[in-house]
């Protein structure tokens, strides 16, 4: 998942998805701040989303190498 938040004023946002190595969601020029428009941040969210809810057993959901940056990693994306 890459996520990168807009400037303020600025519908720049990214969001990019990928399962097993192929990119299946994508958003771009988004505005992704608040509708003050005066934080380009996030507040809160679920990184699984909703679905959650949605198993009636006990299920383990497993994720690997998730981590934040401030700066690009040298991804490019």
């Amino acid at each position: 998942m890459h996520l990168k938040i807009a400037d303020i004023g600025v519908s720049n946002g990214e969001f990019h998805l990928w399962k097993d190595g192929v990119l299946i969601g994508r958003i771009e020029n988004d505005p992704w701040w608040d509708e003050g428009e005066t934080a380009n941040h996030i507040s809160a969210g679920y990184v699984m989303g909703y679905d959650n809810a949605r198993f009636t057993e006990y299920t383990a959901v497993y994720l690997d190498s998730f981590k934040f940056y401030d700066t690009d990693p040298g991804w490019e994306v």
